[in-house]
């Protein structure tokens, strides 16, 4: 029988913990225990992050703006920093133009739209030059093959899939606060820079 992943026994063990103590709150007001105070409160809800923040980037706040659950440009930024030959491309005699750079102040979602487009055309012409059929393939997907046959860093392949998560929610027209993610067109912009650098030396 196949063992539980490490991560689920952790998740049990934090959410049987707040159930616990969510319990043993509610008791000590047993006379009424149909009321939960803001402790009893914070300690059911805690019962049920280790299952959700997985998979939370942000909870929205009306009028306060957001709870970060992952520090997302942190990680960005550490990983850009560590793809090989990134700096090089970065250092280019002649800087490169995008479409999506005409709508970055005046167009959030259309702008982070256009990134996505523009980042899967980059990925395209690099399975391009080493003919590999990505028809149809995601942003995601072109990003993990390219990676598992080595054409990009892996880390750059992170990069994509932290920036993508967001370029996917302004597709779809999901709502986001989009003021909050301004940076996102520095990132795609160095990423692009690096994988059209890559794609020129294949040629």
């Amino acid at each position: 029988m196949k063992s539980r992943n490490p991560w689920v026994w952790l998740q049990i063990i934090a959410s049987v913990t707040f159930l616990v103590a969510f319990l043993f709150h509610s008791l000590s007001y047993f006379d009424d225990f149909i009321t939960i105070d803001i402790l009893g409160a914070t300690l059911l809800f805690m019962v049920f992050v280790p299952w959700i923040a997985r998979y939370i980037s942000k909870i929205g706040i009306n009028g306060i703006g957001s709870v970060e659950l992952r520090n997302l440009k942190k990680e960005i930024e550490e990983k850009t920093n560590s793809i090989p030959g990134f700096e090089k491309s970065e250092r280019a005699e002649t800087p490169l133009t995008y479409e999506f750079e005409e709508f970055e102040y005046s167009n959030v979602p259309l702008a982070l739209s256009l990134l996505r487009k523009e980042i899967e055309v980059a990925l395209r012409n690099i399975a391009d030059e080493k003919q590999l059929n990505l028809t149809n393939r995601s942003l995601m997907a072109m990003g993990r093959i390219l990676s598992e046959k080595r054409l990009i860093d892996p880390n750059a392949y992170e990069v994509l899939r932290d920036i993508g998560q967001i370029l996917n929610a302004a597709v779809h027209g999901e709502k986001l606060n989009y003021s909050n993610y301004t940076w996102i067109f520095d990132y795609g912009r160095k990423i692009l820079n690096y994988l059209n650098s890559l794609a020129l030396s294949l040629i």
